[in-house]
């Protein structure tokens, strides 16, 4: 479980470049929330085929958990995709804007605000290009 324990240090690491001077507890929140997100969506994926391969090394292995594992190998960008949707408040507000669209509302745009942007961009104002660089 190797992996595990540099996924917990990433979240960790991040969080320790980010706790510099120069930017807002808004968007430190927001990019831990973001990465953290991400890290569990690859821990999840990640365990599900360790298991299975696992299961296949020690003869315990069934149809049952090597459909689960195909699936979940597969989908890894979908479920990315899904967490920044979740997370990033700039594409929640896209997506819900396309689907009012799907029904003939045109929802007004954001000028201002964290919600205007997307956060990587939000994150560049906020950081040193070394930061950004090391952390993204």
């Amino acid at each position: 479980m190797f992996f595990m324990l540099v996924a917990f240090f990433s979240v960790i690491y991040a969080f320790r470049r980010l706790n510099r001077k120069g930017i807002s507890s808004i968007a430190r929140n927001k990019f831990l929330i973001k990465h953290a997100t991400f890290v569990g969506v690859f821990l999840v994926v990640w365990s599900i085929q360790l298991l299975h391969n696992y299961a296949e090394l020690f003869g315990k292995a069934n149809n049952y958990l090597e459909t689960i594992s195909f699936f979940a190998m597969f989908v890894t960008g979908l479920c990315l995709a899904c967490a920044r949707v979740i997370v990033d408040p700039y594409h929640r507000k896209l997506i819900l804007s396309y689907i009012a669209q799907w029904f003939g509302i045109i929802l007004p745009e954001l000028d201002q605000g964290i919600i205007a942007q997307p956060l990587n961009t939000y994150l560049a104002e906020s950081l040193n290009l070394e930061l950004i660089n090391i952390i993204l």
